[in-house]
């Protein structure tokens, strides 16, 4: 329903840790729209690597303005914003 083009959102399956690193490097937004996340260590790896972030408030690490969006839980409507957001104001 987010009309979002293919080629910007890649679905890999199950990665080793060398290849999740490798795809995180190359990736140009990283999404945790996660409801029960204790710290959000998936998140901490982003910001290591520069990836602007969206991420869910129930996770224990939060994001600066600098690093990304922060949204609400079971928030489509509010997903949907931060994703076409991201694309309108980062490379994507």
């Amino acid at each position: 329903h987010l009309n979002i083009p293919e080629k910007m959102l890649v679905w890999t399956g199950e990665l080793t840790p060398q290849e999740v690193c490798r795809e995180m490097q190359n990736a140009a937004i990283f999404v945790l729209p996660s409801r029960w996340e204790t710290y959000g260590v998936p998140l901490a790896e982003a910001m290591a690597v520069g990836i602007p972030s969206i991420e869910t408030d129930t996770c224990g690490l939060r994001l600066t303005s600098e690093c990304g969006l922060s949204i609400a839980a079971d928030d489509d409507a509010a997903l949907a914003n931060a994703i076409e957001y991201m694309m309108d104001h980062h490379q994507v």
